[in-house]
């Protein structure tokens, strides 16, 4: 991990220190290891990151699963990814990408791990990921169409 990004991520660390983020525990979705935070997802741009390819082992959600897994890669300058479902819930999930990916010069990967709530409405609902850098900017979003299901 570069001075950089370790830097950005230490000030990032400094400033959520003393102050209560909400848990998400009651959101549609959770993020294993991501941090959430209220409100809509960033707001999408040209300049911000590309997200440049997903991998998820099909579209079609339970209520109440947990562990779905998703990987991923993004654009060298992403500094973490965002993710919400729909327009669900009271906010997004934020996750820090991970190394460089040898096969992809200059991307790096990332791997989220997504708990669905119990309390998520059945149907189609899109998962929107976007890759953010280390000033805040977010790159075009990256939707998946996802069916959940009550088993």
């Amino acid at each position: 991990m570069s001075a950089r990004l370790l830097a950005a991520l230490a000030a990032f660390c400094l400033l959520a220190c003393g102050q209560r983020e909400p848990s998400g525990h009651l959101e549609p979705i959770r993020l294993v290891g991501g941090t959430f935070h209220e409100g809509a997802l960033p707001t999408e741009s040209s300049e911000g990151p590309a997200i440049t390819g997903v991998e998820i082992a099909g579209t079609v959600l339970t209520v109440a699963q947990p562990g779905r897994v998703i990987t991923g890669r993004v654009a060298g300058d992403a500094f973490a990814i965002a993710v919400r479902l729909g327009e669900l819930g009271s906010g997004h999930w934020l996750q820090p990408v991970e190394g460089f990916d040898p096969a992809f010069p200059g991307e790096r990967t990332f791997q989220l791990e997504l708990d669905v709530g119990g309390g998520v409405p059945t149907g189609l609902h899109d998962l929107r990921l976007l890759a953010i850098d280390e000033e805040g900017r977010a790159g075009e979003a990256f939707e998946v169409e996802v069916c959940v299901v009550d088993d």
